[in-house]
């Protein structure tokens, strides 16, 4: 019983070492994976950075090719007309949104503030920001 209870205690000791091995050798393996797959990254980043900058060299030739031949009265007329669109464009946008002047009372009323009650409260109430036309009571400056 004692031989039988010894050579399971073997056995349980080597299966403990296998599996202590076995461990181990995945950790290795799977620490070679991860600096394999880290460095496959760092190139598949180098590669795609290359590829852009060739591609943005292509196009800055073609800029500098064509912005080469052109005279400072050119690119000045460019810039005109690229700011004349760039206006235009917000004053499209704009126009829908902000009113000034003439169009004043196309302006939404909701959540308006009517000034002329508002003079009128603030006179009756004997406030210091009543209008009095420009005049101070006093004849005097507030300030």
């Amino acid at each position: 019983m004692e031989k039988m209870l010894a050579s399971a205690k073997e056995a349980i000791a080597w299966v403990k070492a296998k599996i202590a091995t076995l461990t181990k050798k995945a950790e290795e393996e799977t620490e070679e994976l991860v600096s394999e797959v880290k460095d496959e990254e760092i190139f598949v980043a180098e590669a795609a950075k290359e590829s852009f900058r060739r591609r943005w060299m292509s196009i800055r030739k073609k800029y500098d090719a064509f912005v080469g031949k052109l005279s400072a009265r050119d690119r000045l007329v460019i810039l005109f007309v690229i700011g004349i669109i760039v206006g235009f464009g917000a004053k499209t946008i704009a126009a829908s949104t902000v009113t000034i002047g003439y169009r004043d009372y196309t302006a939404p009323k909701e959540g308006a503030y009517d000034l002329i009650e508002l003079q009128k409260k603030v006179a009756e109430s004997g406030g210091t920001g009543a209008f009095t036309g420009g005049v101070q009571p006093s004849g005097a400056c507030s300030q």
